[in-house]
């Protein structure tokens, strides 16, 4: 009798054990969550900062993500000779990326999503050019944090074009 009693006690502890763990690593953020090297930006064909996430280890509990950083465009005036004159009619401008993106559901433990952030690249603002030329985005550079709020972890991200 006691060692029936004593086996009992023994499989009772295990599976609150087995309990305990599954439970615990349904309910909240992994500590084994980390960005694939392929997570970047980019900047698309229109000048608009895109963001690919690829994350792992995440679980199935849903994610938040933040994007917060800086956005810098230069316009320029071109003559109708397609040029640009030598005046120093050239503009450069900043804005801020502040972005929380809405949580995400992990498949498989994992993220893969393309981001497109609205607002970039910044306008030229008041800028403007004189009658004969065209306002033309010259450049653009991003350079951002996009941060797993749910997991702490954080990737810095730049692109230009």
């Amino acid at each position: 009798m006691d060692t029936i009693r004593k086996s009992l006690i023994a499989l009772g502890t295990c599976l609150a054990l087995l309990v305990a763990t599954t439970v615990g690593a349904l309910a909240g953020p992994t500590s084994g969550a980390h960005f694939f090297s392929d997570t970047a930006a980019s900047v698309t064909s229109s000048d608009q900062l895109s963001i690919f996430i690829d994350e792992g280890g995440l679980g199935t509990a849903n994610v938040t993500y933040t994007i917060a950083g800086t956005a810098t465009a230069s316009y320029e005036c071109i003559n109708g000779g397609s040029n640009h004159p030598k005046a120093a009619n050239k503009e450069t401008v900043s804005s801020s990326i502040d972005l929380t993106l809405p949580p995400i559901t992990p498949q498989g433990g994992r993220i893969r999503t393309t981001v497109l952030v609205n607002g970039t690249p910044p306008g030229p603002g008041s800028f403007s050019c004189p009658p004969g030329q065209s306002l033309v985005l010259d450049a653009v550079s991003y350079s951002v944090t996009l941060t797993d709020t749910t997991n702490s972890v954080s990737i810095r991200l730049t692109a230009s074009s």
